[in-house]
């Protein structure tokens, strides 16, 4: 599976389950929002999310890729707990309101990829898989 198949199923997923989908960024598309941090003048300083997400208050962060990647689960972790961050997703998330904002990880549903992205889950805040047979999604980890 490619990071763009796991994106766009992880849309569709989201909107099937009536999440409202605020931003998106395909691979190398270039489409997505760049969030940077509050403190830097440096224009390639930030990240992309792939999906952020809102429902009932709530607010999901992805970062997807087509395979474990462990820098990516320390990204997350950063972003988790840095609030450099803070003003670029409050002015993102502006009209929303929201009272959790959870990180995590989009990933194919590979028995092998599954078990690496399981043993860093103290790193995010989820991680959902998708399977590359049929498409479904399923929620690996979900930290209440």
């Amino acid at each position: 599976m490619t990071e763009e198949q796991i994106t766009l199923t992880l849309i569709r997923h989201l909107k099937s389950n009536d999440w409202f989908v605020i931003t998106f960024d395909y691979p190398q598309s270039g489409t997505g929002i760049l969030i940077r941090p509050d403190n830097t003048d440096n224009k390639s300083d930030g990240f992309i999310p792939d999906i952020v997400a809102y429902k009932n208050g709530m607010v999901l962060f992805f970062e997807n890729k087509d395979r474990f990647v462990f820098s990516d689960f320390e990204k997350v972790k950063r972003l988790k707990n840095d609030n450099s961050y803070a003003s670029a997703i409050k002015r993102l998330l502006g009209k929303f309101n929201y009272e959790v904002i959870k990180f995590g990880i989009g990933l194919p549903n590979i028995k092998k990829e599954v078990g690496k992205a399981i043993a860093h889950k103290d790193l995010v805040d989820f991680i959902f898989t998708v399977d590359p047979e049929n498409h479904m999604v399923h929620t690996q980890y979900y930290a209440e």
